[in-house]
């Protein structure tokens, strides 16, 4: 609907492409339009008409063009110019020759505006500036190459699907489905060499022998599965016999014919396998590079490089070999965009992503109305005075912008030109593109604009409550969505997100656990966070100021705290390192800004200007916090042992990311989520202070504030997780400027020679050679000098509750990214599985997490004092305190003429010396780390933060100090929270000093009270006297946590009211054997659920015991019996068969263990024992692994046929099938065994479009580890599993709990409650039929439906046929009564 002289008006900016108005012309201009009188022509371009009459083009002169185009819409090539392929200002002038004769033009108006050029001037720098016109060249030819990708990807899956079951690769989900049914005909791929070899050996025999000589019909159809030479040469000898049998030579030629066809198909067969295989790892690629180029998208619009973002999203739509289908990524440019106020190139990109053939989200819709709105909004606005000039324009009157083409197809019309619905072309002021719009005309067009795309959502199935409800409203797009929807319907308010009023399980586990909670219709928006208000919970509900100290250690990204460490420091070797920092900062921050500069200009090089590179990952931060990155990981490393030296690869991957946690802050405080954040928090915090200790569910506590808050982003977005490679490049740049510019002075006082402060070293590992930093002697001297610590803000506890868990990505800290659950960082598939799995699923798992991670803890500090005292004194080595390095004494020096021996013996003392050196600084500096925590947190409360490894199992996520330990430091632990004792805690008390001890451990509850009281003056005499006393606290098995619940059990028998005393000390109860009280409760054996206590006993059963009386009885029939073989050693071993000497074994027998590994252990505790001949180690060694694994089989049958039939399908999955063994625990959570084959493409590529990361071959299972692991791994899934539940049912019943795997802590008072719990929980996870859901979950996810197979006896047949059986197999159960556990006493002790 745009007349030629509109075209003409245009303000200059960017450019209308000439083949466009050309081709537009030659559709949709009037005939008379097109006539070409040389008058009209002599006009436009100031020539003599004649020159147009000449039959060569006339001459160019160097003009402008002030045209400014604003969108094309979605107008293809092929529709602007069939020829063209691309859109330039020769065929635009061309086009405007062609009119002359039109009554609307103003050939005079056209000569005051000046005549045709080309305008290419648009530069990155100016924010302002639209696309340019390469950019918008492309964007007209976006249908075109789609068009071509989408009907090649069409024909590629019809390709792949004509053989019944190659699916389309949408995710990693169905990635392995389709590599699953692939890999059975790879089988038949390897025959490949054979078969056409066959065939040339055909073709070749062919030709010595053109006579085919007869045979019967019968023995042609035999030899078409015979060799094909032995077919020929007895072809032939018939063809000798029977010269005159022409019916029979003719059966021949046929048979001959057939099975060359034979070979043809099947080579086509194979050829059609290795491209679908080729096309599944291309769409594999594709996948990856999506979330790559969503992370770069994100980065450059965080960095504010928005027009470097849409640049790049452009350059990647038409880059051959990639294909485009994150909607994500039109989404994080459109936001970025929107923030930059172009809101033009907003609605720009929401028609490049119709153009692609995408589907818009919640979120884009949500920008383009909020686009449009801003529009409207600044015509609105008192800063812009719609009837004055505009300086753009020389005639003074603003031009009229025609956004019509938003609405239905031909809507409005100019004169005699139509614009078709598919081209759209919007005009605004140059000057500033935010201005909008400029009369209450383009006010009514936004507004039917507006209604289109409400109409477009409710074609696609979203409502406006969905579109409130799903999309992600960064910044002040809630309001303006909101402002922009109220402009067609004014009296609509977005309806209540439904309540969180339950905890939403599905899980039958767990079916009685959806309880009602209502945790904010209490609140009240004038409480504060005092401690006065919080009644009760006062002792654990952190201050205002705690919680800042929190938010400021996170955005700063380091912690400093004092060391506990009382040695003399060197004043002038600290004034020395100072120096020298400063100067280290001085040249990092050289070193950094000449290295980005360099990059900064490659990066707007011609070359590569739009593609994926580094550089905008450098400018997220500024240059002094990077520089502090970096020297926080000089203090991190120099401050190790001298013989410390960490790979490369993961020094790259811990300092990208530090980058990435700081990014994530930086990110969150720019979209607003920061201060929603903090907002909500403090909400939660007053929920928390009130509900704790009445059973407070994190989870549906958050989700409830948030429904309260809807407006802003919502509190689950984070940034897009950077590709493993990225971080890689990343940290191998910053690393990098270390090893390059960190120099150490040598000697210190003079500083004559200038030597590097780290250097890499090569070390072997296995077969490979792996790149590693070692820091200089002198460097680490220097940090030993000074008296702080730094650590990253994640590696402490939290001051603070932890933020619960809602998505699997979202929890722990406050605001540095933390994952539920822990992975290698290169398991992209795992990662992507977790994501994929539905939150409803991992509410389980969340909430047991968030359970643990909401106990507060306090720092025993009488048990600090000791041990601080002894870890100065250098006087703990036999109570497992680490010693000082100083402490180790050096071998004497060698005599001035030693002989060869000599020196060979004193080599090998110092390679001792040195080994055993670097141990022990090892383990004083943790020690170091573990003690001065507990000091700085000393008389504080605080939290650890909790998630889960790849199996399940549950860990605090600081790696140093927690109840995750030793002894030594769990006896730093109490529970912040004092209870009563009461006349069963008291007793539980006093049992739990005894069995600290281990001296009763097969003895009764009655039996072990009897003895506590017998050795009360002994542990009072412990506990005022622990140091100087009988010390008798030290001969026990756990010594520390020993003399903690010594000082605990004399402080409540000294207080006024034992009974009363408010103890805060964990009770442990301990399960026996947990390994294998899970087979023998899945496999159902009875003599084996006795031997672990699963069946009711007087007194505690051992299971270690019990399998050295089985050795015990095979070696007496040996050492009986003169002609076994092994009566030698059986005779030696007499008296040696102890409890000890098989425990290690039995232990790890459910843990893999092989029998190589189990002859080592017990070739150590045989070492240790008095008085065995060394001699005859070795055999009894092997003699002793044979007995005892022939004992637990005969003591757990079901158990070695459960475990052989998990070694089985691992074997066949990983084998046969290609993949990584999965499965999904009893409460939901998605394990994949993350165990690959070393590959080539494993190491750090350069980040560039022609190197999009391919992590194809990572996915290549490594067997043997998946064969092994298998068993273990899916025990202690359940054994998590079985923790989760009842933390659960434990803080259903308001319980305090704590657990170290499948040891269960809590106050004494409340044992015999958590006990009960933990016996029902047991026995209901084990009255589900796991292995029947086990062996049906692997039939789905690897089993070949039956339909598919050949039945024609072939290799992949019998493969598929076993991989079905052995799946399928599931192994007999015994007689035992799982509801006996019940009844147990002793199952958990």
């Amino acid at each position: 609907m745009l007349s030629l002289l509109e075209l003409c008006l245009i303000p200059p900016r960017v450019i209308i492409p000439r083949s466009f108005v050309r081709y537009y012309c030659s559709k949709h201009a009037p005939a008379n339009l097109l006539k070409q009188p040389a008058t009209a022509a002599a006009e436009i371009y100031g020539s003599s008409a004649t020159s147009l009459n000449k039959p060569h083009r006339p001459k160019r002169r160097k003009t402008k063009l002030k045209l400014t185009l604003i969108e094309v819409g979605s107008l293809s090539v092929s529709e602007l110019h069939p020829k063209a392929t691309r859109i330039n200002k020769r065929t635009l002038k061309d086009a405007m020759l062609k009119i002359s004769n039109n009554s609307s033009l103003q050939p005079n108006i056209l000569q005051k505006k000046g005549s045709l050029s080309y305008e290419d001037n648009c530069k990155e720098s100016s924010s302002e500036n639209l696309i340019r016109v390469n950019d918008i060249s492309r964007n007209a030819s976006t249908q075109v190459r789609n068009t071509n990708k989408a009907e090649s990807s069409k024909k590629e899956a019809e390709s792949i699907s004509c053989d019944s079951s190659y699916p389309k690769i949408t995710s990693i989900e169905n990635e392995n489905s389709a590599i699953k049914q692939i890999q059975m005909d790879k089988i038949y791929i390897n025959q490949l060499p054979s078969i056409k070899k066959k065939c040339k050996q055909k073709k070749a025999s062919k030709k010595l022998s053109p006579a085919v000589g007869p045979c019967s019909s019968q023995h042609a159809v035999n030899s078409s599965n015979g060799n094909h030479e032995d077919n020929l040469a007895s072809s032939s000898s018939l063809a000798i016999k029977n010269k005159d049998s022409e019916d029979v030579l003719q059966n021949a030629v046929k048979a001959t014919k057939s099975k060359k066809k034979c070979h043809k198909s099947k080579e086509k067969n194979l050829d059609r396998i290795e491209k679908q295989v080729q096309a599944l790892r291309k769409q594999q690629r594709n996948f990856r590079f999506n979330r790559e180029l969503e992370a770069y998208l994100s980065v450059c619009v965080t960095a504010g490089m928005y027009n470097r973002a849409c640049h790049t999203l452009a350059h990647y739509r038409h880059t051959k070999g990639t294909i485009l289908t994150s909607v994500t990524a039109y989404n994080i440019v459109m936001a970025g965009q929107y923030t930059a106020g172009h809101f033009m190139r907003v609605v720009q990109l929401d028609s490049w992503l119709k153009d692609s053939g995408l589907s818009p989200t919640a979120c884009t819709y949500a920008l383009h109305i909020s686009a449009l709105h801003k529009m409207a909004q600044n015509y609105s606005s008192d800063s812009i005075n719609p009837g004055s000039p505009l300086p753009c324009h020389q005639n003074g009157k603003a031009i009229e912008e025609s956004i019509s083409s938003f609405n239905d197809p031909g809507s409005l019309s100019l004169n005699k030109l139509h614009v078709p619905d598919n081209c759209v072309i919007k005009f605004i002021q140059t000057s500033n593109s935010r201005y909008g719009v400029t009369s209450e005309k383009d006010m009514t067009m936004i507004k039917q604009k507006i209604s289109a795309v409400l109409d477009q959502m409710l074609q696609q199935g979203l409502t406006l409550d969905h579109l409130f409800a799903e999309a992600n409203f960064l910044g002040d797009l809630y309001t303006a969505t909101l402002a922009g929807v109220r402009r067609v319907h004014p009296h609509y308010s977005p309806s209540p997100i439904r309540r969180h009023d339950t905890p939403g399980y599905t899980c039958p586990l767990l079916e009685n656990a959806n309880d009602h909670m209502d945790y904010t219709s209490s609140l009240k928006s004038n409480d504060n966070l005092s401690s006065a208000n919080m009644g009760s919970s006062k002792l654990f509900v952190p201050s205002p100021e705690d919680v800042e100290e929190q938010f400021a250690m996170e955005a700063h990204g380091v912690a400093t705290i004092p060391s506990v460490h009382s040695m003399v420091h060197n004043p002038y070797l600290k004034k020395k390192l100072d120096v020298w920092q400063g100067r280290w900062r001085k040249a990092l921050l050289e070193a950094y800004t000449t290295e980005v500069e360099k990059l900064r200009k490659k990066f707007f090089a011609d070359d590569l200007d739009k593609n994926i590179c580094l550089y905008p990952y450098l400018m997220i931060l500024s240059p002094e916090q990077m520089v502090q990155i970096m020297m926080q990981e000089i203090h991190t490393i120099a401050g190790g042992s001298e013989g410390n030296s960490p790979s490369l690869n993961f020094l790259y991957y811990r300092i990208s990311q530090t980058v990435f946690g700081l990014f994530s802050f930086k990110y969150k405080e720019d979209i607003g989520l920061l201060g929603k954040f903090k907002k909500i928090y403090a909400e939660y915090l007053k929920i928390y202070g009130d509900h704790a200790e009445r059973g407070l569910n994190g989870r549906v506590a958050m989700e409830q504030l948030c429904e309260l808050h809807p407006e802003g982003p919502r509190l689950t977005h984070r940034p897009p997780d950077w590709p493993f490679f990225t971080r890689l490049e990343l940290g191998k740049f910053l690393y990098t400027l270390i090893i390059r510019n960190i120099f150490v002075w040598h000697p210190i006082n003079t500083e004559k020679r200038k030597l590097p402060a780290m250097q890499e070293v090569d070390r072997v590992c296995g077969y490979n050679n792996v790149l590693e930093l070692r820091a200089h002697s002198l460097l680490c001297q220097l940090y030993r000098e000074t008296n702080e610590l730094s650590f990253f803000p994640t590696e402490l506890p939290m001051t603070c509750p932890p933020r619960p868990w809602v998505t699997c990505e979202t929890g722990g800290n406050l605001v540095l990214p933390n994952s539920m659950v822990r992975r290698p960082p290169n398991s992209h598939h795992y990662n992507e599985k977790v994501r994929s799995t539905p939150t409803e699923q991992l509410r389980p798992c969340m909430d047991s997490l968030n359970n643990l991670s909401c106990t507060p803890w306090r720092v025993n500090a009488p048990m600090l004092d000791v041990i601080s005292e002894v870890f100065n004194s250098n006087s703990g080595a036999e109570l497992d305190v680490p010693q000082h390095p100083s402490a180790l004494t050096k071998p004497a020096p060698l005599p001035p003429k030693p002989s060869a021996n000599e020196r060979a013996r004193h080599n090998s003392m110092m390679l001792d010396y040195f080994k055993k050196k670097n141990e022990m600084h090892s383990l004083w500096c943790s020690a170091l780390y573990k003690i001065s925590m507990a000091s700085h947190f000393r008389d504080r409360v605080f939290w650890f933060p909790h998630n889960v490894d790849f199996r399940g199992r549950a860990y605090p996520c600081p790696p140093h100090f927690s109840h995750f330990d030793s002894d030594l430091f769990r006896s730093l632990l109490h529970f912040a929270i004092p209870k009563p004792l009461g006349k069963v805690g008291l007793d539980w008390l006093k049992t739990h000093v005894i069995n600290l001890t281990g001296f009763q451990k097969q003895n009764s509850l009655s039996a072990r009270l009897e003895y506590c009281e017998s050795v009360l003056p002994e542990i009072f005499d412990s506990a005022e006297r622990p140091l100087t006393g009988n010390r008798w606290w030290t001969t026990s098995d756990e010594p520390w946590q020993t003399l903690a619940a010594c000082k605990e059990l004399h402080a409540a028998l000294h207080s006024p009211d034992p009974e009363g005393f408010m103890s805060r000390l964990p009770i442990h109860q301990d399960g026996s054997c947990n390994g294998l009280q899970h087979y023998a409760a899945l496999g159902r054996d009875v003599e084996g659920a006795t031997s672990v206590n699963l069946a009711p006993s007087p007194v505690p059963q051992d299971v270690y015991t019990a399998v050295a009386n089985l050795v015990e009885k095979m070696r007496a029939s040996d050492a009986a019996d003169p002609a076994s073989k092994n009566h030698a050693i059986a005779r030696t071993l007499e008296g040696f068969i102890k409890r000890k000497v098989v425990k290690q074994t039995v232990m790890t027998t459910v843990y893999g263990v092989t029998r190589y590994g189990s002859i080592l252990q017990i070739d150590k505790q045989l070492k240790e024992l008095e008085g065995f001949p060394p001699e005859s180690r070795s055999a009894a060694s092997r003699y002793l692994s044979d007995a005892t694994f022939r004992s637990l089989e005969m003591m757990f049958m079901a158990t070695k046929e459960i475990q052989d039939w998990f070694t089985d399908c691992a074997t066949l999955i990983s084998k046969v099938c290609g993949q990584s063994v999965e499965w999904v625990t009893p409460l939901g959570l998605p394990i994949v065994q993350p165990y690959h084959k070393p590959s080539s493409s494993a190491q750090v590529q350069k980040l560039h479009a022609s190197s999009i990361t391919s992590l194809d071959n990572l996915y290549a299972p490594n067997s043997v580890k998946q064969r092994n692991a298998f068993p273990p791994n899916f025990i202690h899934s359940l054994d998590a599993c079985h923790m989760m539940l009842t933390a659960l049912y434990c803080h259903r019943h308001h319980l305090t709990f704590a657990s170290v795997h499948d040891c269960y802590w809590t106050h004494a008072s409340t044992v015999d409650t958590m006990s009960k719990i933990c016996r029902d929980q047991f026995v209901a996870l084990h009255s589900q039929p796991i292995l029947s859901d086990l062996s049906k979950f692997m039939c789905q996810r690897y089993g070949f439906p039956y339909e598919n197979f050949t039945h024609d006896g072939s290799a992949a047949d019998g493969a598929r046929l076993r991989v079905n059986s052995t799946l399928e197999a599931i192994p007999k159960l015994g007689d035992f009564d799982i509801e006996l556990v019940k009844q147990s006493k002793f199952f958990f002790s």
